[in-house]
């Protein structure tokens, strides 16, 4: 992963560290969109060693707009196990307040004696975790993780008082260019024409160390002919129909989880 490999194993380490305490078990991931934090994430929780380790593993995406069903329900789906199937029926036959603890019910119950580790991601509210989702959670000294990922500050908070913080960084120049070039051009080694590797590491930079902005330039210029004098014109103009496109993809705009290497 470029840019991402020394906090990838730093992470890691942290998540699978043994005789941890109870506050050790929420760890969040900080930054702006588009800077990695979803596809760390991702990473992380498919890492064979996390596998192996980890009995059950929850990936729920939150956002800015959601309802505590879907949260709820996205959970349970990852958690629960055939004998639950004829419990998780009867919840539709209960009022809404009622749905709502049976589901947690059923996500806590499943949750039992397994180590398991859980990404929430993209989570905007606060008070949805003390609220709703933290008492899902019980701390049973079995090493079982939480992992957040989020824009927004004051939901960083949450591993400050108990756990880890790890705020994301933009990718340098070197890094930019490096991962713009290997979406380009795929794992071809041949050295570029100077002018033209010129102009593609000012494209690289102007993405202003997004990962994502990057990879989704990068498909555009894939697409286009890769002539000295069009990549001159992209990299010397910031608001070039290449730039304005990317940042209207709708990849880009939604945040979908773009995985880079």
């Amino acid at each position: 992963m470029v840019g991402l490999s020394e906090l990838f194993s730093d992470v890691k380490a942290r998540i699978t560290r043994e005789g941890s305490l109870p506050e050790h078990m929420t760890i969040s991931l900080i930054g702006m969109a588009g800077i990695g934090k979803t596809t760390l994430a991702k990473k992380l929780l498919n890492d064979p060693f996390i596998l192996s380790r980890f009995k059950k593993r929850v990936f729920v995406t939150i956002g800015p707009k959601y309802t505590l069903e879907r949260v709820l329900s996205d959970i349970l789906r990852q958690v629960k196990t055939t004998r639950e199937v004829d419990d998780d029926k009867m919840i539709v036959l209960v009022g809404e307040e009622g749905k709502l603890a049976a589901l947690k019910g059923l996500i806590i119950k499943g949750l039992e004696d397994c180590r398991y580790f859980v990404v929430l991601d993209d989570l905007w509210d606060i008070k949805l975790w003390y609220r709703e989702l933290a008492e899902l959670f019980i701390w049973r000294g079995d090493d079982s993780r939480v992992l957040l990922t989020t824009r927004i500050g004051d939901v960083a908070s949450i591993s400050a008082d108990w756990g880890f913080n790890y705020r994301m960084r933009f990718m340098d120049n070197k890094e930019s260019w490096d991962l713009f070039r290997r979406k380009v051009f795929g794992d071809q080694q041949e050295s570029l024409p100077y002018e033209l590797e010129k102009a593609g590491k000012k494209i690289a930079e102007n993405c202003a160390g997004l990962p994502l902005t990057i990879v989704t330039v990068a498909n555009i210029m894939s697409k286009v002919d890769k002539t000295t004098e069009y990549w001159t014109e992209v990299a010397g103009a910031q608001r070039h129909s290449v730039f304005l496109n990317a940042y209207c993809w709708p990849k880009t705009y939604t945040q979908v989880h773009v995985s880079y290497k």
